[in-house]
């Protein structure tokens, strides 16, 4: 095995890992010190150190200040160089390894038994093939930054089975491998080899698992409080954003309190305009703010999601070399001695890993382990604890290849030779001796499962020579056992007894005990009673003469009518002579339900039952005897009766003899004679249900001779009965009446009253008036002249004398439609003799009214009024009063007040100068500069004096918008337009009177200039006089001294605005346009100094873009993004993984056994920017996982 394979073969141990590598290069290693190595670097790791003679540490507690000392351990530039040189040449090691290069190691079983073992031979059977893999795994996050860890695994070939002893082996074993194994190479496919690199990376991962969890979780941690910062830092900036809406609030109160006291409609229109203008500006910074709070969100959040991009854990796992090892299999021969006997057993085993695969016991192929030792026996067998048997009485031992007779007893599995233990003659199986016994009946030895010990006499029988008593199953010996003489069956003397009538032997269910003497009997010497459910003795027990049943002597009694004996449920106590008689002398009472003997029984005459005599009831009508359910008493005589000669009232309900019965002459129904009356008419008699009183005479009558009254419903005899013209029903006194016209008998519901003299009258005399619809008599009756001279209708021109007028005028009758009362006199005329005022709508005599001249309306004298002007005649609707003399006009000779709104003459008005509108004289004024009448909508107030102003532009100061006089304001020099003393300043420059919107104080000096003498900082946007302001050097404009910068790497005394100047975002210092680089991804400026090349795609970034010497793209290559790799490159390429930012795509190429590739894409044009291979160290830092 050449001195590469070895360093690949030796990855765990770094100290001797270091070594192998220098030695094998040339190098010297000097190992006095195990804290630091002196070493002789070869030449291919001289670029460490500009010394050869170095010092090596394995812990970096171990360096010391000022020696140069160089740490080897995993991630260090040392370990990396190490690495990279031993894997240039030989990547794949080959091993064979058999017994001779293992220390034997025996099962675990045979260490902690009591047995001394020797190995005899091994014999190899067949070999095995492990390919052993051996990786780098790299952690990298931004909380942990860089870790690395080595990682072995190993597995069959074949089989796929890890082999993890195997490993552990090689390495314990290690040295004397080096210098004695052959290296005959192992023949397998790159399918088979490809397929267990897989399963070996699914290994790892499982083993680094915990590791990854940790490292995201502290990331996760990380990545949510720098979120936090994040999220605290845009919330202030977004509240500083929102210091600027108050401001503009205060703006808007400003410009509403001005609106509420402005006293001119003009000032505060203006002032309105302002406001509105306020408003907007708030409304449009509302939005502003609005969208700059949206962009600082999605600018938050963009930050947000890089941060846990940038905060995520990258593992890399690299293969970094391979090893096929063959080992043998066989088996091994070993002895083994208890002490006292010596044998010779085989195991399988594999030399290579230590393992046993097969221990088994030579007699039933048991493995050996901890319940099962291995044991030694006489024939030299060595067997388990199973097969051998020793006698635990005598010490005799035995296996199941050997004759030595030892077995295990069949009860307890207690093992004994056949000297010490029995053969049960029952079962014939092996018993010890300490469950076996004699029987006491024929001495043969039996086991204790077939025999016991009887319940009687507590001495041991076998089960032949046993029997089971039937009553309880206890087992007894057949001398205490006996059969009963009924159901011969045996029983123990307990449960057996003697009959006193036959002294046989009888169980105790065929025995019974007498319940008069108490003596035993048996079932043939016994009676059971059918009164009490006992037993007698059959010399104390006779038959009932009834029921035949058989009884105790004491349960019979003798019948007092036919004296013979008799039970209980066969006789009875008779219920008048309560002397006791068997059921055949008594019968049931109907009445009751007790005995009663044949004496003193009697027969119902109705119903023919029997009875008791003391129950019988007689009948006064024919001296019958009947039972209480067929007799009744009379409601009239009070007397008892037969049910035959008894009636129940009709009317009343009351039972009634027949002598006290009548039958109603109308309903032929009976009737009780107390309630039958005699009818007045025909005489003959009547039930209360059919006779009435008469209202007149008040004598009772038949239904058949009486009415009732059809309004009151009282009756009235045939003789007496009058009845209603109309309807023909009867009617009594009371309620009829004779018509007042025709004098005709009425009902109260065919008559009616006049609604003038209450009369009652037929509805044939009677009409309605036409007005209030009620009924009126012919005295009381009228008719309207009016209504009969427009209408054929004679009927709708009736009324009652009450809702009739006569005309003062005509003197014609009228009814309410037809007549009015007139204002003026008070009189009622109808009206076709009254006029209604078109302006008050009352009724006027025509004289009394006349035409308004404007439109031509009846009018009262009362409502028409001259007009001033013209003299015309005008109603109310055409009247125009004027409201400064109070004069009334026509509206041709009125105006409408523009101001106002009020009506005047044209006296009282005039036009406006400015607007010509029509003013009255109260809301007219004169302007104190030019003269002019103006109206309120066009005059103003001098801010200062209050003097009246026209709205004139020369009367309004253009800063401020007030209205000042002549002797109040002045020019602004810049405009030419008015401006007020508050709102005017002077240029100290040229001392010219300027408005304040012309001019500004400098920021520096605080001077104010006009515009022709000050400068607008083009940075904060402050004004500034030429003396406190710096033009920039690149862009030529004026800014505020505080906004320059100078570069600090030309250093040139030059100013920059910060337009054209930038800031280095690594160490904060000012850079001109010459001197910034930027950033490919985020177009940040850095300087030359801090702008560095990636260490794996060699492309420039701010080394704040960088991770562990990597950019984003290289430090996130996975097998994601291999979608985004141009045809033109994939083309190319075997297996790849790839990693993007926004400028560059990074493409890693990567075979299982050859170099590697880096390829660098600009994604914008998909041209290879750089290409190149890598060694070994770049592989430590692969992807592929």
């Amino acid at each position: 095995m050449s001195s590469v394979d070895r360093a690949v073969l030796n990855r765990l141990s770094v100290r001797r890992f270091a070594a192998e590598v220098i030695e094998t290069h040339g190098g010297r290693v000097e190992r006095s010190d195990t804290a630091c190595w002196h070493v002789d670097l070869p030449s291919e790791l001289e670029d460490l150190s500009d010394d050869r003679d170095v010092t090596l540490v394995f812990d970096p507690k171990d360096q010391q200040p000022g020696r140069g000392d160089l740490i080897v351990q995993p991630g260090s530039r040392a370990f990396n160089a190490l690495l990279e040189l031993a894997t240039q040449d030989v990547t794949v090691g080959h091993l064979r390894v058999g017994a001779s290069d293992f220390q034997v190691q025996l099962p675990d079983v045979l260490d902690v038994s009591d047995l001394q073992t020797t190995v005899q031979g091994f014999d190899a059977t067949r070999t095995e093939d492990v390919v052993v893999f051996h990786f780098s795994v790299e952690f990298e996050s931004t909380s942990s930054f860089h870790r690395e860890r080595l990682e072995t695994v190993a597995f069959d070939l074949e089989t796929g089975v890890r082999r993890p002893a195997l490993k552990e082996r090689l390495h314990t074993h290690l040295d004397p491998l080096l210098e004695s194994s052959e290296t005959v190479p192992v023949q397998t496919s790159d399918e088979t080899v490809e397929d267990r690199y897989e399963e070996a990376v699914d290994v790892v991962k499982q083993r680094i698992q915990d590791e990854v969890d940790e490292l995201t979780s502290d990331a996760a941690d990380e990545a949510t409080q720098r979120a936090e910062e994040i999220r605290e830092l845009y919330d202030q900036r977004i509240e500083e954003l929102e210091e600027k809406l108050p401001a503009q609030k205060q703006e808007i109160r400003k410009w509403q309190d001005k609106v509420n006291s402005a006293r001119k409609n003009e000032t505060r229109r203006r002032y309105r305009k302002n406001l509105s203008e306020a408003k907007e500006e708030y409304e449009e910074l509302q939005e502003l703010i609005e969208q700059r709070r949206e962009e600082l969100r999605e600018k938050q959040r963009e930050e947000i999601a890089e941060t846990t991009e940038r905060h995520t854990v990258d593992v890399d796992i690299s293969l970094l070399g391979m090893t096929l090892v063959a080992h043998e299999n066989g088996e091994l021969s070993v002895g083994v001695d208890d002490g006292e006997r010596t044998g010779v057993t085989t195991l399988e085993y594999a030399p290579g890993p230590g393992e046993t695969h097969a221990f088994d016991c030579a007699t039933c192929g048991t493995a050996f382990e901890s319940a099962t030792m291995p044991q030694v026996c006489e024939c030299d067998n060595v067997v388990c604890g199973g097969c051998l048997d020793v006698c635990e009485s005598c010490g005799a031992s035995g296996c199941p290849d050997c004759e030595t007779p030892v077995d295990t007893c069949a009860i307890c599995n207690r093992s004994e030779c056949a000297d010490c233990a029995e053969t049960c003659t029952e079962c014939e199986r092996y018993v010890c001796g300490a469950h076996s016994r004699a029987c006491m009946t024929d001495d043969e030895t039996v086991c204790l499962l077939c025999g016991t010990t009887c319940e009687t006499d507590g001495r041991f029988h076998c089960d032949t020579h046993l029997s089971d008593c039937q009553h309880d199953s206890a087992t007894h010996c057949q001398a205490h056992l006996t059969t009963c003489d009924d159901c011969e069956q045996l029983y123990c003397g307990e449960h057996t007894g003697a009959c006193t009538a036959c002294d046989g032997t009888f169980c105790e269910n065929d025995r019974v005990t007498c319940a008069g003497c108490g003596d035993d009997r048996c079932d043939e010497h016994a009676v059971a009673c059918d009164g009490c459910g006992g037993y007698h003795c059959t010399d104390e027990a006779a038959t009932c003469a009834i029921c035949a049943g058989d009884f105790g002597t004491g349960h019979l009694t003798d019948c007092a009518t036919c004296g013979q004996a008799v039970c209980e449920d066969d006789r009875a106590p008779c219920e008048s002579c309560e002397e006791i008689h068997c059921s055949g002398h008594t019968t049931e009472c109907a009445h009751c339900g007790d005995a009663v003997c044949d004496e003193h029984g009697r027969v119902c005459s109705v119903c023919d039952e029997t009875i008791a005599k003391d129950h019988v009831v007689t009948c006064a009508t024919c001296d019958a005897g009947v039972c209480p359910s067929h007799a009744e008493t009379c409601a009239v005589c009070d007397d008892p009766h037969c049910v035959e000669h008894t009636t129940e009232c009709a009317d009343s309900g009351d039972i009634v003899c027949d002598e006290h019965v009548a039958t109603c002459s109308v309903c032929e129904e009976p009737i009780s004679e107390e309630y039958v009356v005699s009818c007045g008419t025909c005489g003959e008699v009547v039930g209360p249900s059919h006779a009435v009183e008469c209202t007149v005479c008040n004598e009772f009558h038949c239904t058949e001779h009486a009415s009732a009254c059809t309004d009151c419903g009282t009756y009235i005899c045939d003789q007496h009965l009058e009845v209603c013209s109309d309807c023909g029903d009867a009617v009594c006194p009371e309620h009829q009446v004779a018509c007042t016209e025709h004098g005709n008998l009425l009902c109260e519901n065919d008559r009616d009253d006049c609604v003038q003299c209450g009369d009652p009258f037929c509805y044939d005399a009677l009409d309605r008036c036409s007005e209030c619809r009620s009924p009126v008599c012919p005295d009381h009756r009228t008719d309207c002249e009016v209504c009969l001279e427009s209408s054929e209708d004679a009927a709708s021109a009736r009324i009652c004398t009450a809702h009739t007028a006569t005309c003062a005028d005509c003197g014609r009758t009228a009814c309410p439609t037809h007549h009015v009362e007139v204002t003026a006199n008070d009189e009622l005329r109808c009206t076709d003799h009254a006029v209604e005022c078109h302006s008050c709508q009352d009724y006027f005599a025509p004289e009394n009214t006349d035409a308004c001249d404007v439109c031509g309306e009846t009018t009262c004298l009362s409502d028409l009024v001259d007009c001033t002007t013209c003299d015309q005649s005008l109603c109310v609707d055409d009247q125009y009063t004027c409201a400064v003399g109070g004069d009334v006009h026509c509206e041709r000779d009125s105006v409408e007040c523009h101001s106002c709104g009020d009506t005047v003459c044209e006296q009282h008005a005039d036009a406006c100068g400015i607007c010509d509108a029509v003013t009255c004289e109260a809301d007219l004024a004169e302007c104190t500069n030019c003269g002019e009448l103006l109206c309120p909508d066009h005059t103003e107030t001098c801010a200062d004096c209050d003097d009246v102003l026209c709205q004139r532009d020369e009367n309004t100061c253009h800063e401020c918008g007030e209205y000042f006089c002549d002797d109040h304001g002045d020019t602004c020099s810049e405009c030419d337009e008015l401006v007020c003393a508050d709102d005017a300043t002077v240029c100290t420059a040229c001392g010219d009177t300027v408005g304040q919107s012309h001019a500004a104080a400098c920021g520096g000096c605080g001077e104010s200039f006009c515009s022709s003498h000050h400068y607008i900082c083009a940075t904060c946007g402050t004004p500034r006089c030429g003396e406190h302001s710096v033009i920039c050097a690149d862009g030529g404009e004026h800014h505020c001294p505080s906004h320059m910068r100078a570069c600090d790497v030309c250093d040139e005394n030059s100013p920059y605005c910060q337009d054209h100047r930038e800031t280095c975002t690594v160490d904060g210092e000012t850079l001109c346009a010459d001197h910034a680089n930027h950033d490919p991804v985020t177009v940040e400026a850095v300087c030359d100094e801090h702008f560095v090349d990636c260490e794996l795609c060699q492309q420039p970034y701010a080394e704040t873009s960088l991770e562990n010497d990597r950019c984003r793209a290289c430090r996130n290559i996975d097998g994601k993004l291999e979608t985004l790799v141009p045809d033109t490159v994939a083309d190319d390429l075997g297996r790849y993984a790839a990693g993007a930012n926004e400028r560059y795509l990074v493409i890693y190429s990567k075979a299982l056994l050859s170099s590697n590739e880096v390829i660098v894409v600009d994604r914008e044009t998909d041209e290879v920017v750089n290409r190149r291979s890598v060694g070994f160290l770049a592989r430590l830092k692969g992807v592929f996982s």
